[in-house]
């Protein structure tokens, strides 16, 4: 049975075709499901604190309805050791399209 919750998700994500990650990810543990933990970082500045909660090294990876296939647009970077390297990788996701 679908939450009200799911329901919006799915909604949502008409406009592109897709379910973008997070919102997938999402929708899998509002169906009990477990996940990594994670977060849909807009700004550097929710990044950081993330990374540094749960201790690096981290994986990013980019969100957005226009880059459907990440590893095509070197839009996943792993092992990322510091908080300089995420500020990198960041600017670096950033200039890609549709970057959310």
């Amino acid at each position: 049975m679908l939450t009200r919750e799911m329901e919006e998700i799915l909604s949502a994500s008409k406009r592109s075709g897709w379910v973008l990650e997070p919102q997938a990810k999402r929708l899998f543990s509002l169906a009990g499901i477990d996940v990594p933990r994670y977060v849909w970082a807009r700004r550097i500045e929710d990044a950081i604190p993330f990374a540094e909660e749960i201790g690096y090294p981290v994986v990013a990876k980019i969100v957005s309805p226009e880059v459907v296939h990440k590893s095509e647009h070197n839009g996943v970077a792993i092992g990322i050791k510091d908080g300089k390297e995420l500020r990198e990788t960041f600017k670096r996701f950033s200039q890609l399209g549709g970057f959310n």
